[in-house]
């Protein structure tokens, strides 16, 4: 019976470097799938953001008794929540923030307008204008509607860019 007390048994340099190499070489091939990927999510993911602006906007209205909006900027790409004391600024409301659209995203509505600036309005009662506002991007299109001053604002599409 031989004994080597030497011998060991695990990888040598060489096969963790092949390893290691092969690795690389796909995580190179994958990683543009990848960012793709996130570029694809990114007028889903405005839209999100929209549709949970309009639902803290019409919660305000109702529990503040007042007039809330949402204004668009669709030249900058942006959009905010106004009350009847901050006019057509960012209320003052820690949530109430101004949201920009990703870079590549095109942000679309036929809000109408109001002072300037296409313009969603909350009532106290719960009723909203009814409205569409779409974000598209290079390779996705997701719109955001409203179609009745009772309802709410929902994702109703998303494909290519139109």
């Amino acid at each position: 019976m031989r004994c080597d007390k030497w011998t060991t048994s695990g990888f040598t340099l060489l096969e963790l470097v092949l390893v290691l190499t092969i690795i690389a070489i796909l995580l190179a091939e994958v990683a543009p799938t990848l960012s793709g990927f996130a570029t694809g999510r990114q007028p889903g993911d405005a839209a999100t953001e929209f549709v949970a602006l309009t639902r803290l906007a019409r919660s305000d209205a109702i529990a503040q008794g007042g007039v809330y909006r949402i204004l668009f900027d669709p030249a900058q790409g942006r959009w905010w929540m106004a009350n009847d004391q901050s006019g057509a600024a960012p209320a003052e409301d820690p949530l109430s923030v101004v949201f920009h659209t990703p870079a590549g995203v095109r942000l679309i509505t036929n809000a109408p307008l109001i002072n300037g600036y296409p313009t969603l309005q909350f009532a106290p009662d719960g009723r909203c204008t009814p409205a569409m506002t779409q974000f598209v991007g290079p390779q996705v299109a997701v719109k955001v509607v409203c179609t009745a001053a009772t309802g709410t604002f929902h994702v109703i599409a998303g494909g290519g860019p139109s």
